[in-house]
């Protein structure tokens, strides 16, 4: 565990969070699953790298699983900035010239003081990073996959609105899990689903949270299909899902309050069902 945390080395937070994120996954499954645990198996002859690790459930499904932990120090210091931030929702084709339209219409409208006006900047989008985390996934599970493999990605973020904005890179126009996916899906159809978690925002917050950063039981998990995967695995999905607590069918059918158009609730949804379902209704406290 230390060499896998880098103890003996000088710290890194984000090589600390990939790493403590990463063995938290793995501790959870160990434990379910101690006597089929396969740390790092080699499942696809045709890459070098190996997935984190691979259970077996019921002598039958076989859970390879792949964690992964984005390093966003850089993303977090420009959204904590003063200038006034523009976030383009989904693959645009005229995205820069839509900033710069939108960008226009609010400096026309500034009328204070000069030195109290803000630079208007585009936020800055991450979704290639996680065309890279699937993409590098895919290469690691076994290229022949039945119907009682099933191959996960987790990938560990942070507060609520980190989460919200990586939805998006999934879902929205042209998003890794659509059907006019901007990422060919034969480079990721081996993937059965992804896991959005919050570790990362668990981890960074150990001394602030409820219940412990190293238990998976006490962070937000939720599972999203991979609707562009090669087989459909509905028994071994059905057993995967058993050992996670996932809030993907709760966020599914929740509704944003309000008479918002939809296009705009669906971008604040996370927030809300965080807020308003889970803490608010469930009295759960994950964040």
């Amino acid at each position: 565990m230390d060499n896998k945390l880098l103890l003996n080395q000088n710290y890194n937070e984000s090589t600390y969070l990939q790493s403590a994120t990463e063995l938290t996954v793995m501790f959870h499954f160990q434990n379910k699953f101690n006597s089929s645990f396969e740390y790092e198996p080699k499942l696809n002859s045709d890459s070098k790298k190996n997935p984190e690790f691979r259970v077996t459930e019921k002598e039958k499904y076989k859970f390879s699983v792949e964690a992964k932990c984005p390093d966003l120090k850089e993303w977090e210091e420009e959204e904590r900035s003063e200038d006034i931030k523009i976030s383009i929702t989904g693959r645009q084709k005229y995205h820069k010239e839509d900033f710069e339209n939108l960008k226009n219409l609010l400096e026309s409208g500034f009328n204070g003081p000069e030195d109290e006006r803000k630079n208007i900047t585009k936020s800055k989008s991450m979704d290639n990073k996680l065309k890279d985390f699937v993409q590098s996934a895919h290469k690691k599970f076994p290229s022949f996959s039945n119907i009682d493999d099933f191959n996960v990605l987790f990938v560990n973020l942070g507060t609520p609105d980190t989460i919200e904005r990586w939805l998006r890179y999934l879902r929205e126009n042209e998003g890794i899990f659509t059907k006019n996916s901007f990422v060919p899906t034969e480079t990721f159809n081996l993937i059965d689903g992804i896991v959005i978690t919050n570790l990362m925002q668990r981890h960074t917050n150990e001394q602030n949270i409820t219940g412990s950063a190293w238990d998976l039981n006490d962070a937000f998990c939720m599972f999203i299909p991979n609707p562009n995967c090669k087989i459909e695995k509905k028994s071994a999905r059905t057993s995967f899902l058993e050992s996670i607590t996932s809030y993907e069918k709760e966020y599914t059918t929740y509704e944003v309050p309000g008479t918002a158009p939809e296009e705009v609730k669906i971008n604040v949804k996370f927030g809300y069902f965080v807020r308003e379902f889970l803490e608010e209704n469930m009295k759960k406290f994950l964040f």
